[in-house]
């Protein structure tokens, strides 16, 4: 059977014993099963978080002399590389792999164009805000205009699955209870319902 939302409802109704809504209405059993849902995702990260590393880079273009540009709300919670070219108009140019440095440690002025002397990497990156609104800065600051010349790869957290399509194959429910198979971090009925056929 499909994981689609309307089975998944109907599942843990099952366990319930409440077929039709009573004392549980379907938008608390669907809150439920986001829930549970989203317990998973955690317990996924845990065990190998570059399960939900992106395939393809988030993409931002330079502005000249702009030092942060914004991430925006893309669910980025973790930065696993940062690329940048710096002269994107000469054709011989590449883009240079960024270092992740903090901001109150930069020995110059945040809007310095050096480095501060230190000739370990030749492009930085820092990052500030929550996730919804994050912003990425540079140094030295882009002295060029591009376009996708910014490229970001990183842990993105997956959005609630309003629809449920995501449990369709089950592939990661299968991916989970494989690594954690002795854990039990969602209410026992909604296991049975979405995780049933998996566990041993």
């Amino acid at each position: 059977m499909s994981k689609t939302l309307a089975n998944l409802q109907t599942g843990v109704r099952v366990y319930l014993d409440e077929a039709n809504a009573a004392d549980f209405l379907d938008s608390e059993v669907t809150r439920s099963i986001n829930y549970g849902y989203h317990d998973v995702v955690a317990n996924v990260i845990d065990v190998y978080e570059d399960f939900y590393n992106v395939t393809s880079p988030i993409q931002l273009s330079t502005v000249v002399n702009q030092q942060e540009y914004s991430i925006g709300n893309s669910g980025l919670i973790k930065i696993r590389r940062v690329e940048i070219n710096y002269n994107p108009s000469d054709a011989n140019s590449t883009a240079l792999r960024a270092t992740a440095i903090k901001s109150d440690e930069m020995p110059l002025r945040l809007a310095s164009n050096a480095l501060g002397g230190t000739g370990l990497f030749s492009a930085g990156y820092y990052v500030n805000g929550q996730v919804s609104s994050q912003i990425i800065g540079f140094t030295p600051i882009p002295q060029n205009a591009g376009t996708n010349n910014i490229s970001i790869w990183g842990i993105v957290v997956p959005s609630i699955p309003i629809n449920m399509a995501i449990w369709s194959n089950s592939a990661l429910l299968r991916f989970y209870c494989e690594k954690v198979n002795n854990l039990r971090i969602m209410p026992r009925s909604i296991w049975k319902s979405i995780g049933k056929g998996f566990w041993k």
